[in-house]
């Protein structure tokens, strides 16, 4: 007999500070290839450099994400990283000094996507 199993919980945290994910470097929340739910990322930070992949795939349900950033110069290059890790139950960014731009070619693909901009705009 074969049993998946969920998955957990990564968080990187800054503070202030940055987080840099270097090129190659993979954080891993996705469930068991057997089944199981994906888990969840969090990442709190200054600033982010997000060169390496996130893995968030699920079986039973995709990963979460909770970015707090600084400030964010792109959002569809974050959206693309969720995108291509597979986050599809939840997306909450935050962004506390500039703007969130949601492009049109943009599919913000999750279930729950919440974005807060303290300091600046979103623009859809």
């Amino acid at each position: 007999m074969t049993c998946g199993a969920d998955a957990g919980t990564v968080a990187l945290r800054a503070g202030g500070g940055r987080v840099e994910m270097q090129a190659g470097a993979v954080v891993d929340v996705a469930s068991a290839p057997e089944g199981g739910q994906a888990g969840f990322w969090s990442l709190q930070a200054g600033q982010a450099l997000l060169a390496g992949s996130v893995l968030g795939q699920g079986v039973a349900r995709g990963g979460s994400a909770q970015i707090d950033l600084g400030s964010l110069a792109s959002f569809s290059t974050l959206n693309s990283l969720l995108d291509q890790g597979g986050f599809t139950e939840q997306r909450q960014v935050r962004v506390r000094s500039g703007d969130i731009t949601v492009l049109a070619a943009d599919r913000v693909d999750a279930r729950r996507v919440n974005l807060t901009a303290d300091a600046g705009r979103i623009a859809v």
